[in-house]
């Protein structure tokens, strides 16, 4: 494949918006990928032929139920934790599939040879995709053992809140600005990774119980 034949502004607009996507995965799992097969059902962005069936009523039902037990479950306490070992490897697939879909779209009227081999479009969707959506669940996770230990488990909901309404603004936003929705996930993520270096700092100087 010529990187040569491909659409630079197209490929930056699809980078952008599945990283911004991932990075909603490693959040909720499901409210991305449920946030993107609405769009696609309703025109807003388009997704590679591999990945069409995001946009039928069977995915749509399905991911509708997923994403109301995902985030039902993450606002219970000690549930929460165990959701978080479970979603990890999930969250690995979502994101790469979100970046996968946008990566594989070629925008009609294009020249012959513009698309993506499925190679390179796989290898950059585990890579970038998933990468970013396990390194924002694994800071979620973190930032969740700390609530824990602070205050016993008691602001864990209102946590599990705050990610899923920032999984919900991100991959709305990913979808209709997609360069904001990238800017939303880096401001959110500079704070929220300080805050993860402290507690872990903390932890390593915590005294060992005698």
């Amino acid at each position: 494949m010529d990187f040569s034949t491909i659409n630079p502004v197209h490929l930056l607009s699809a980078t952008i918006m599945g990283i911004a996507l991932s990075a909603a995965c490693g959040l909720r799992v499901f409210v991305p990928l449920l946030t993107l097969a609405l769009g696609a059902r309703w025109g807003l962005v388009s997704l590679g032929s591999e990945f069409e069936w995001l946009g039928s009523g069977v995915a749509i039902a399905t991911l509708t139920l997923a994403c109301v037990v995902e985030v039902l479950s993450a606002s219970i306490p000690l549930v929460d934790h165990a959701l978080d070992l479970i979603a990890a490897p999930m969250a690995l697939v979502a994101g790469t599939v979100v970046m996968a879909a946008q990566l594989g779209f070629v925008p009609q009227g294009s020249p012959e040879g513009q698309e993506m081999s499925p190679l390179v479009m796989w290898t950059c969707s585990v890579v970038v995709g998933g990468g970013t959506a396990i390194g924002v669940h694994s800071l979620a996770a973190l930032l969740r053992v700390g609530s824990t230990v602070t205050t016993l488990g008691i602001a864990n909901p209102v946590m599990a809140a705050v990610e899923t309404t920032g999984s919900f603004l991100t991959s709305v936003t990913a979808l209709v600005f997609p360069l904001c929705g990238l800017m939303l996930v880096i401001v959110a993520a500079v704070p929220l990774s300080l805050l993860a270096l402290r507690i872990l700092r903390k932890r390593r100087t915590a005294p060992l119980p005698q």
